[in-house]
């Protein structure tokens, strides 16, 4: 993964399996939008921090209450029902000011620092999309399952 990262990863039953340095790897990069669907991200302490890019692409920072990330809000179809948190917040990308939704980021380190109350997420949102939205979420350890 690491030679070729891909932009999402979908947990199963066998992804369980693997070693623990891989299943470091999938939780220090992606990020979750459901118990079986991430995508590259991060979450950062409150004030921000430092992140690495492994894919080069479009993210979306914002808070991580308006990230639409797995446990952001309530599950089942209250959560999908429920406005969405607009998620904005302003601060420092890489020592620029930014107040945006999405930015194109390269491959490598990357600083984003917000005021010390909030906690910023950054979501791989690809191409054309301006925030991936709420997942209705399933269960991993059901994906891909065989019967026979």
């Amino acid at each position: 993964m690491a030679s070729n990262p891909p932009v999402v990863v979908i947990p199963n039953y066998r992804t369980d399996g693997l070693p623990e340095a891989d299943r470091n790897y999938i939780e220090d990069h992606y990020v979750s939008l459901a118990d079986d669907f991430r995508v590259l991200g991060k979450v950062l302490p409150a004030g921000g921090g430092e992140f690495e890019v492994i894919h080069p692409g479009r993210y979306r920072i914002s808070t991580l209450e308006g990230s639409d990330l797995a446990g952001t809000y309530p599950e089942g179809m209250k959560g999908l029902m429920t406005p969405e948190n607009p998620g904005k917040l302003s601060g420092q990308l890489d020592g620029a000011d930014f107040a945006g939704d999405t930015v194109n980021l390269t491959v490598g380190p990357h600083r984003f620092d917000c005021a010390s109350s909030i906690q910023p997420a950054i979501v791989w949102v690809g191409p054309r999309v301006k925030r991936i939205h709420r997942f209705a979420g399933g269960d991993h350890q059901q994906l891909f399952v065989n019967w026979y």
